[in-house]
């Protein structure tokens, strides 16, 4: 099987990742994995740190793909299409001067989109503008999966948003936070028959990779994952992979 990262963030897309194509990829080869789904930040707050136009900012969004794709291919691993979509961001200017903070602040959440393609990213309107349902209806049209990230982060005000609007949540692996919630996570998703991820969500060089997810070895891309999470709604996942190469501080 196929040792997998779902949910990590490059620079310079993902302005709050410290990582470049080139060091991601190489963090991750020494680990052992064998492919990674990039999910970089979709999100007005992230368009708003750029001077760019939408449609340039999509591009560049895109370009980060195939830097990560080539240096993944430089190393024998694969990468593939992902995206973390925010909606309802109350920190930026675009959301408050549409919403109410009230507003904001009940709405507010992170998606990982599983099942993306170039295509379904430059055909759809903007996905960080939309409101979660839908959010959900596009990526049905489209058979992208909607999964909510680490919805039981409350040191950033997250919680879980309803089941009927997601097709999944995810059980969070990055050391940055305090707890995986994974017990929560499955509880809430097995409740209402949801797909589980696992993901890293690695920003930083000392972000230890301690999870990972195992595929089947013929699935290459994030349509094929998509398929897979569907038939078998919890993949097989870790919490307790080791990472001596990790830097050994923040600093």
């Amino acid at each position: 099987m196929k040792k997998v990262e779902t949910h990590l963030h490059t620079s310079p897309v993902s302005c709050c990742s410290r990582l470049t194509a080139e060091a991601a990829a190489e963090k991750y080869r020494k680990c052992g994995f064998d492919a990674v789904m990039l999910t970089n930040h979709y999100s007005r707050s992230y368009i708003e740190c750029t001077p760019a136009t939408e449609k340039e900012w999509l591009d560049r969004f895109i370009e980060g793909y195939y830097e990560m794709k080539k240096e993944c291919e430089k190393r024998g691993m694969e990468a593939w299409l992902g995206a973390e979509v925010t909606l309802f961001a109350p920190y930026t200017q675009y959301e408050r001067d549409r919403y109410p903070m009230d507003v904001l602040e009940k709405n507010f959440a992170d998606y990982i989109l599983v099942g993306v393609t170039e295509k379904f990213l430059r055909e759809t309107p903007m996905l960080c503008d939309l409101d979660l349902k839908a959010l959900h209806a596009i990526c049905r049209e489209h058979n992208v999966l909607l999964i909510q990230a680490h919805p039981f982060r409350t040191e950033q005000h997250h919680s879980p948003k309803p089941p009927e609007d997601v097709d999944g949540y995810e059980i969070n692996g990055c050391v940055g936070f305090k707890t995986t919630c994974e017990k929560e996570v499955l509880e809430l998703a097995a409740a209402h028959n949801l797909v589980v991820t696992c993901g890293g969500d690695t920003h930083y060089d000392w972000h230890k990779l301690r999870s990972a997810t195992f595929v089947p070895d013929e699935i290459h891309d994030s349509v094929g994952f998509a398929e897979y999470l569907r038939k078998v709604r919890v993949p097989k996942y870790s919490l307790t992979e080791t990472d001596e190469f990790a830097a050994s501080s923040e600093s």
